[in-house]
């Protein structure tokens, strides 16, 4: 006697053909047979796995994406802003630089130490290594970030005011440099302060009367125009961290304008202004946040712009002119660089607030008022309110009109006013 479902060939034999076996059911037997369900605890197995494999089929999936997108962002074969540029081996740049010996450190920053080196064909560059982060073997994004758009920016800009990239050097997350053109005459803030903190031998470099300074302060408004309206009429480059360690002297004491790693290339607008990709990375990690050249508004809203721009020339005019610091123990408490020689100006005693080396000789008497109005300049660029500071062009404009006269011949030369209401402001300027 069989039991169950009879086989699928039985379909060929007539019902009667399986008499005598009670236990049989399905075709031909009229006889159905029982649907037994799954047991629960299968049904519960099946759906889990389903599940999880679904998920583990996602996470592959992201994970996938994130690597891909990482080697694009991160990868300088694939950035066309780098193809141009030469590639160094870190084998040669130790060579270059006595294996990055202490007596070729040019400058160290927050974020960098730059070397000098020399190549074997007797060139002399500039090598800008990168510092990892704090207790750390590797490079962090923030400092990869800023090694590609420093690259990228770089690569599209073209100006004598501008610092020129040769090369680089990458090694995956443990090797970033950028080799630049050497400035003999190194940073305008180790000019400024000869800082020896560190025993850097110093370079000759001539006197800092007031033609020096007025030159290396026209080219830096002559770099930072460019940027701000004359890339390419569509777009304008925010550098966002001009200070006078970013402005390197050539043999000729002209002045280029360096480190684009926090420069933004945005659509160029009459009130061109965005918003920081990373507010705490640029404000509250002090290897960016450059502290007395940040102006407020980026500093309190995270909000860059070429006003700002303006805002942290402005500071280094002061600087140039003062020999002194946004941080200097001359301040009082609570008082800006801009304060004190404010104070200065409307008292009209100016030689208390200048550089030692503009008071020698009769520097001071001949070019007092130029000086005079470079400072009021200053401080209209440092205004509280960016909408009171000046656009770059107006800047330049000033300084060409300064030096293309001679105030001991010429009662015409404009003094703008540190007030508002004073319209001679508007009287020295086009119209924005």
């Amino acid at each position: 006697m069989s039991y169950g479902a009879t086989p699928h060939e039985a379909l060929r034999f007539p019902a009667s053909s399986f008499s005598g076996n009670p236990g049989l059911c399905g075709p031909p037997l009229p006889i159905m047979c029982p649907q037994y369900p799954l047991n629960s605890s299968i049904l519960i197995f099946i759906a889990s796995g389903a599940a999880l494999f679904l998920l583990l089929f996602l996470l592959l999936l992201g994970l996938l994406y994130f690597l891909t997108s990482r080697s694009k962002l991160h990868s300088p074969t694939s950035a066309s802003a780098v193809d141009s540029y030469l590639r160094f081996s870190w084998k040669s740049l130790q060579q270059a630089t006595s294996g990055f010996g202490h007596a070729n450190i040019l400058g160290v920053g927050g974020s960098a130490t730059v070397y000098k080196g020399q190549l074997p064909n007797g060139r002399m560059i500039s090598i800008k290594v990168l510092r990892k982060g704090d207790h750390t073997l590797l490079y962090t994004d923030d400092v990869q970030n800023q090694f590609f758009t420093e690259l990228e920016v770089l690569g599209k800009l073209r100006h004598r005011n501008l610092v020129r990239i040769l090369g680089y050097c990458f090694n995956m997350r443990d090797t970033m440099a950028i080799i630049l053109d050497f400035m003999p005459m190194g940073s305008l803030d180790a000019l400024l302060h000869n800082n020896r903190a560190l025993n850097i031998p110093q370079l000759h470099c001539p006197k800092m009367d007031w033609d020096a300074r007025f030159r290396i302060l026209h080219g830096i408004a002559e770099g930072l125009a460019y940027l701000h309206h004359e890339y390419d009429g569509k777009r304008c480059v925010i550098h966002g961290d001009l200070k006078p360690g970013n402005v390197l002297l050539d043999a000729e004491m002209e002045a280029h304008i360096v480190d684009f790693g926090l420069a933004r290339m945005v659509r160029a607008t009459n009130t061109t202004s965005m918003p920081t990709p990373s507010r705490q990375r640029v404000l509250s990690n002090g290897h960016w946040w450059s502290f007395g050249y940040t102006a407020p508004e980026c500093a309190q809203q995270g909000v860059v712009s070429r006003k700002a721009d303006v805002f942290s020339v402005g500071v280094i005019m002061l600087e140039v002119l003062t020999g002194e610091r946004p941080s200097s123990t001359k301040l009082e408490e609570g008082q800006t660089l801009a304060d004190w020689v404010g104070e200065a100006l409307a008292r009209e005693v100016i030689d208390t607030v200048v550089d030692v080396e503009l008071k020698e000789g009769n520097c001071i008497i001949k070019w007092k008022e130029e000086i005079g109005v470079t400072l009021k300049l200053a401080c209209r660029c440092t205004s509280y309110n960016p909408f009171d500071r000046p656009n770059i062009h107006q800047v330049l404009a000033l300084l060409k009109n300064l030096a293309s006269s001679d105030s001991t011949q010429n009662p015409h030369v404009q003094v703008p006013s540190l007030h508002n209401e004073d319209e001679s402001w508007l009287l020295i300027f086009d119209t924005p």
